[in-house]
């Protein structure tokens, strides 16, 4: 779901246009809010002595970083023009779906790809910096989740390659955030987004704090699988 008008659910296109503006609007649910649902994120991994800049007074022994970037189609963005209505509030959870570990070539040349990747992660934080822009204006949020006691996932064997593993969500220990914009921060992405300027970008830079494990020492590489969901836009 990338275009605009989407974003809004045909629900509300109903209460607008049938004159049930001057009333109440109830917030609306939307699914895929920002655009980032079922996205890959290609992540450098590295000790936290190499990368505590990336998240302050963190604990962690390793940390992944990456960025994921896309083109949003604003071709109908006028359904916003004029509308009679402020939205309050946009608010989405983005959850950590799936973890993948690569080894490097050199270090499975001669063992088994489970002798050198963990049994399980422990995601102990993250945090998620959204970039709306449209070369001209642009809002930048960052948002911060300590996971206490961490997110545990568990290997998928089964599915594991001569290079790679990846790992699943285990228990009730989500390991989410929430990504909320309030009303000024609202008005500045709806007024990217019915600019004149093209293209327009989403992007999202992620940070994973992970809990000691030796066997990430030989780590280098990640690729963490995104999903949304309770996707809100707000009017209250």
């Amino acid at each position: 779901m990338t275009r605009v008008g989407l974003w809004l659910g045909g629900g509300l296109l109903i209460v607008l246009l049938s004159g049930c503006i001057q009333q109440f609007i109830p917030n609306q649910s939307v699914g895929n809010l920002y655009g980032f649902n079922n996205f890959n994120i290609d992540m450098s991994v590295s000790s936290l002595g190499g990368a505590s800049a990336l998240i302050a007074g963190q604990a962690e022994a390793f940390v992944a970083a990456g960025t994921i970037s896309r083109t949003v189609d604003t071709s109908d963005a006028d359904v916003f023009d004029g509308l009679p209505f402020d939205p309050t509030n946009l608010s989405e959870s983005v959850r950590a779906k799936s973890v993948r570990l690569y080894a490097p070539p050199a270090v499975v040349a001669s063992q088994a790809i489970t002798d050198v990747l963990p049994e399980s992660l422990s995601l102990t934080s993250a945090t998620f910096d959204v970039l709306f822009t449209d070369g001209n204006m642009s809002i930048t949020k960052q948002f911060v989740v300590m996971f206490d006691p961490g997110a545990t996932f568990d290997r998928d064997d089964a599915n594991c390659t001569p290079n790679r593993c990846d790992y699943l969500p285990v228990g009730e220990a989500v390991a989410s955030l929430d990504v909320a914009l309030g009303a000024q921060d609202v008005v500045k992405v709806l007024a990217i987004l019915m600019s004149n300027l093209d293209p327009k970008t989403a992007q999202g830079d992620a940070v994973v704090g992970f809990a000691d494990d030796p066997l990430l020492a030989d780590v280098d590489q990640a690729r963490l699988t995104i999903e949304t969901f309770d996707g809100t836009l707000g009017f209250k």
